[in-house]
């Protein structure tokens, strides 16, 4: 099986690239979880979970 991680020259600029669109989708969890009538403290977790699980699957890829 061969591996998709990115090379390890443009591995921080993908990083980058992931943490702002996961950042992006962490925040419309959030404001969705709010719009469905969840607390504040529980909207923020939600959007930290997402963020993290992203963030997670990205560095479980190993460099080539």
């Amino acid at each position: 099986m061969t591996s998709t991680a990115p090379t390890s020259s443009f591995r921080p600029l993908w990083l980058a690239v992931f943490v702002l669109a996961a950042a992006a989708v962490g925040a419309v969890a959030g404001l969705l979880a709010v719009a469905g009538g969840t607390d504040m403290p529980t909207a923020i977790l939600t959007g930290t979970v997402a963020l993290l699980l992203a963030l997670a699957h990205y560095l479980s890829g190993s460099a080539r």
